[in-house]
């Protein structure tokens, strides 16, 4: 929950009270169009904002004396003013002209959405991220309203085209990143453990993505850390499920962010109907240390340090015998610790390093005791290289070393499991522009997985066309493995890599805030992780194939912003204790999402609203894995609410949520017991989300410098 914290500290739009000279006015296109996300500011301080949905923009500055006015946006000439800042509102038409090396621009799009500083082809910012209605403030909340994503409710991972969620890796700075969910119980979802504000950069890639990234079978959520922070800000944030406090201090070249929260689900839910029988509601405490500083000759060193400590405890129902109560405590510490560097190097080459390190610690109090622990130390080496005007080559060095150690405990039954994981690889590629209209991205990733001695050469490509001023076309495709789940690898250490191939192709069409886009895939499974009634083995596999819709519009409803998706997926495999095709059951054949968001100028408040619908899912007995039935279909409407004022002449905002506003009633299949009953039968109780709403309120006070902007 301490996400909440950060979505409001996202809206917050603090500028200060004592600011003497204000800047406000209009950034068009050529066509007269409203440019969004345009960044305006005065050169050489911190003072400045980006452009608003309908292209206007105000800011206020204490500076005196003559500045120069900038406004920049990628794939447009810079404009620059030279003004006096005199205590005076001044204003501005501004008119942006194409950049004459943009015009016949094209990138690679198969497979990717691409948002963050520096892409001209934005899907979601971080700001769209923490204001989409039914996300609360999380990222992968926020990815799921794109094509590809699974809606699979009772657990909330990223499930994309017909791939298990462990098929999602997540990468920060290049870097393979563990664990990266909250730790919960079976049934009652989880979320992402990284705060969206931490990045500046977001490809979520949905097949087909670079040969810089291995060890995911389906997707690849690839996060660039933020830089230096903009200004110095303080955040407090009270709410209804607790609290947090931050602090960031911007030197010249140097930021230090240092923040803690609290939340504690008890109060709410003594509020709000739950279908668990909670004896301790989620509770989560702990904080963080980031650190950036920028040496003179331009390298950019980036530390990050988290902790956070969970617990929770409920009854529920035996697995073993569904007749009887039994009581589970979780408790979880999680530690992430990350730091890189990068620089450019003689002979212009650019060097991009990261380190990270992961401690994951589950303990688990029930019939018997689990205690499970990951450690996990993983690096990417990255050397880039502009060869003319036609080629970008990349390298690369990546390793991970993860330790998977469990201990169950049954009366006087002890079992002891333990996994090593040493893998290396080193990956090269090549983007390569054939002409204005047509550029290609050929690379080849090897690896060597000691524990196995397996190494795998995967090759990697993809292509796209520009058809016209705003259209493009694009295919990719290539080979991807990965090592097996640890709890496949507890009972056979020796299974060999799981292998996915990719192929697919899209459309895509942009043009002045409007953006439209189709892909088609078809991805193939072999070596899946498979148990027989003899052995475990690596003889399953499947296929999956779909088309993703996607709509996006900035311009057409003024102050709104919407987009739709679509998404139809067609997968059958055999896999873990299913040795004939089956649909898996997270897979939805049918998915939409609708969102919307509204600016209401007269009343300062952003207002939103997120509309999911997903077909149903099949769920199977666990005695015979034959098909038992079908969830219901997936349905959500979420409402959210945030209005700007002040309090004590401190920028406020007010942010109010409610997920599932209609109360619909959504069940995930049933939980069978895993021993017959006298019958024989095998008796079965209805998953339900652990309750029909959720409802939030939050208050954030920001105290910043002059002219401080979260943005």
């Amino acid at each position: 929950m301490r996400y909440f914290s950060t979505l409001l500290l996202l809206l917050s739009l603090a500028a200060s009270l004592s600011a003497q000279t204000s800047f406000s006015g209009l950034v068009v296109d050529e066509n007269d169009e409203p440019v969004i996300g345009a960044n305006v500011y005065l050169a050489g301080t911190y003072d400045g904002t980006s452009t608003e949905l309908d292209g206007t923009f105000l800011f206020e500055t204490t500076e005196v004396g003559e500045w120069i006015l900038t406004i920049t946006y990628l794939g447009y000439e810079n404009w620059e003013a030279t003004i006096q800042c005199d205590q005076s509102a001044q204003s501005f038409e501004v008119k942006l002209a194409q950049s004459t090396n943009d015009l016949e621009a094209v990138v690679i799009t198969a497979g990717a959405f691409e948002a963050g500083e520096g892409k001209k082809s934005v899907t979601l910012s971080t700001l769209d991220i923490v204001t989409t209605a039914g996300a609360t403030g999380d990222v992968i909340g926020a990815l799921q309203t794109l094509p590809g994503a699974q809606r699979v409710g009772e657990d909330g991972r990223l499930f994309v085209r017909g791939g298990a969620a462990y098929e999602t890796k997540t990468f920060i700075d290049g870097a393979y990143v563990a664990q990266p969910y909250t730790s919960t119980v079976p049934n009652v979802p989880a979320r992402g453990r990284f705060s969206p504000t931490l990045f500046n950069g977001t490809t979520f890639s949905t097949g087909g993505y670079s040969a810089a990234y291995g060890q995911a079978l389906s997707s690849a959520l690839i996060l660039e850390s933020d830089d230096l922070a903009d200004h110095t800000l303080t955040g407090i944030s009270l709410m209804s499920v607790g609290g947090s406090l931050s602090h960031t201090q911007r030197w010249e070249n140097t930021s230090v962010s240092v923040s803690a929260d609290y939340t504690n689900l008890q109060p709410y839910m003594g509020l709000i109907p739950q279908n668990i029988e909670w004896d301790q509601a989620p509770k989560t405490s702990g904080g963080q240390v980031i650190f950036r500083h920028r040496f003179e000759e331009g390298g950019l060193l980036k530390a990050q340090v988290q902790h956070h400590a969970s617990s929770m405890a409920l009854s529920t129902l035996n697995p073993q015998l569904l007749e009887e109560s039994i009581y589970v405590r979780l408790e979880n510490d999680y530690t992430y610790a990350g730091l890189s560097y990068q620089t450019m190097l003689p002979g212009d080459w650019s060097l991009k390093s990261t380190l990270a390190y992961t401690r994951h610690e589950d303990r688990t109090r029930t019939i018997a005791q689990i205690n499970e622990r990951q450690d996990a130390i993983t690096g990417n080496l990255q050397l880039s290289k502009g060869i003319g005007e036609t080629h970008l080559l990349r390298s690369g060095l990546n390793f991970i070393y993860e330790d998977t150690q469990e201990g169950l405990r049954f009366e006087e039954h002890m079992e002891e499991h333990g996994v090593k994981e040493p893998l290396v690889a080193a990956y090269l590629e090549d983007d390569w522009t054939i002409s204005k209209k047509l550029v290609a991205r050929l690379g080849a990733r090897v690896e060597y997985r000691t524990s196995t001695e397996e190494l795998t050469l995967s090759p990697r490509w993809s292509l796209a066309y520009k058809t016209g001023e705003y259209s493009q076309i694009g295919v990719a495709g290539g080979r991807f493995v990965q090592t097996p789940t640890t709890n496949f690898l507890f009972q056979q250490p020796g299974l060999q890599s799981e292998e996915a191939s990719h192929l697919l192709a899209n459309w895509q069409w942009q043009k002045s805030g409007r953006t439209i886009r189709v892909e088609a895939y078809e991805k193939s499974y072999r070596n899946l992780a498979l148990q027989t009634e003899k052995e475990l083995n690596n003889e399953g596999g499947g296929f999956a194939r779909g088309l993703d819709l996607y709509y996006r519009d900035r311009l057409s409803i003024p102050n709104s912003d919407f987009w739709v998706s679509y998404s139809y997926l067609n997968t059958e495999r055999t896999f873990d204790r299913f040795n004939t095709p089956i649909q898996p059951g997270f897979a939805s054949p049918h998915t939409l999402n609708v969102v919307y968001k509204y600016w209401v100028n007269r009343w300062q408040s952003m207002i939103g609203l997120t509309g999911v619908w997903a077909s149903p899912r099949n769920y199977y007995r666990p005695d015979n894995g034959a098909l038992a039935g079908q969830t219901t279909a997936f349905r959500d409407l979420s409402f959210n609410w945030s209005y700007l004022t002040q309090i004590k002449d401190h920028f406020t905002v007010i942010h109010f949520s409610v997920s599932n506003l209609p109360g619909f009633d959504n069940h995930f299949g049933e939980q069978f017991s895993q021993q017959p009953a006298a019958d024989g039968t095998y008796p079965a109780t209805t998953i339900r989300p652990p309750a029909k709403r959720f409802v939030f309120l939050g208050v954030l006070i920001s105290i910043g410098e002059e002219g401080a902007s979260i943005y």
